[in-house]
């Protein structure tokens, strides 16, 4: 007796065909994309390119090495932070989705240490954590600004852990979190499928930075230059300057900071014992 499979038999590029007929539905509700779309999509046909992308959590001090791969990369290059399953945003995951099945894929993911990164978070998006002053007019108390700052604080570290599961690991099908990462060495390889994906602690030496990357995407002499960051923005530099230089931490608050998932993973104890010795009041 012969029975049926239990599943049809798909042919050979089913899924990439089944992809393809998404992104264009999604292109039809969004119109005003077509052009982008057009293009990466006919980027994705031409002979073997391997896409870079940075996808990285916001205020990492991701953009010197945007700047850099630009410069060295600039026919196959994205920046990210999020790919969203919403809106327009959608095109571009589902153009992502398509291009890491149909070409080779290096992702390039910096990490910068919770004190740095949380206070830079807050200090340029610290309105979607309650209400903030203006930080623009000098009046405004340094104290004010801070006191704000800790109460966002469990929010910031809550969704820096949760990042990579709910970013890398959901859309590459990586988990970061499955094998120790070399604290001491600050750089990690790992690979699934046609992707690989670079994680590096920014608090390297640029040389060391410069090497990693440099290795990773096969370009020679790469050099990261100096990039814009919170203190130099004059949007909120002169605040976020008084802020850093004002802003202690109690044992509690930095216990929060040094219990962090994120943060114990990714860097050493004598690291964390440092830093935690740095902040606290």
């Amino acid at each position: 007796m012969i029975l049926d499979p239990p599943h049809p038999v798909r042919p050979l590029g089913y899924k990439r065909l089944r992809l393809r007929r998404r992104l264009i539905q999604t292109i039809r509700c969004f119109p005003s994309n077509v052009r982008l779309i057009r293009h990466l999509l006919k980027r994705v046909r031409q002979p073997p390119h391997t896409l870079v992308f940075l996808y990285a959590r916001e205020k990492t001090a991701s953009t010197s090495m945007e700047q850099a791969l630009k410069e060295h990369y600039p026919s196959a290059f994205l920046r990210l932070h999020h790919i969203s399953s919403y809106g327009s945003a959608n095109i571009l995951q589902l153009t992502l989705l398509l291009w890491m099945r149909l070409k080779p894929s290096l992702i390039i993911t910096p990490l910068r240490n919770p004190w740095e990164q949380s206070m830079s978070t807050f200090m340029t998006y610290g309105g979607h954590y309650g209400r903030l002053p203006n930080l623009q007019e000098t009046h405004v108390p340094i104290d004010a600004i801070i006191a704000r700052y800790f109460r966002a604080l469990p929010m910031i570290i809550a969704e820096t852990d949760t990042w990579f599961d709910t970013s890398i690991k959901k859309n590459l099908s990586i988990d970061v979190f499955a094998s120790p990462f070399p604290t001491e060495k600050g750089v990690n390889v790992y690979s699934h499928h046609r992707k690989k994906l670079l994680v590096l602690q920014t608090e390297l030496p640029n040389t060391e930075k410069d090497h990693a990357l440099a290795t990773f995407i096969g370009i020679p002499n790469l050099t990261l230059p100096h990039a814009n960051i919170g203190i130099d923005n004059p949007n909120h530099g002169k605040a976020y300057h008084q802020f850093k230089k004002t802003i202690r931490f109690t044992p509690q608050q930095a216990d929060l900071v040094c219990s962090s998932r994120y943060f114990r993973h990714f860097y050493s104890p004598a690291f964390i014992e440092e830093s935690r010795a740095r902040w606290l009041a």
